[in-house]
């Protein structure tokens, strides 16, 4: 048993971060995306979502961060506000067990 972030779960998880992980590893020609490809994926959802809620500017941008409530990505749900720009809180964790060499959910 071990805690992970929920993108070494991969397309094992449930709802949108199961659908997000099969869009990139798609997106990579069916290739197991490593610890980097995931984050950088939930960097590219947290930007275009910013960038979309704002006027383009860059404190536009950073308001629209700001605001940023749960936002869906392969990690878990992204928050954050004027006093917190960590993004994401303990639901980006999971309890996993190895099988066949693979991180799987723990039940």
């Amino acid at each position: 048993m071990m805690m992970t972030q929920r993108g070494s779960l991969g397309t094992s998880l449930r709802g949108d971060s199961a659908n997000y992980y099969a869009e990139l590893k798609s997106g990579m020609g069916d290739r197991t995306p490593v610890f980097f490809n995931v984050f950088g994926f939930d960097v590219g959802l947290i930007t275009a979502t910013a960038v979309e809620h704002s006027d383009g500017s860059r404190q536009g941008i950073r308001d629209a961060l700001e605001k940023l409530k749960d936002l869906p990505a392969i990690n878990g749900p992204v928050t954050y506000t004027p006093q917190d720009h960590t993004g994401q809180d303990a639901r980006s964790i999971a309890l996993a067990k190895l099988q066949n060499g693979k991180p799987i959910p723990a039940e």
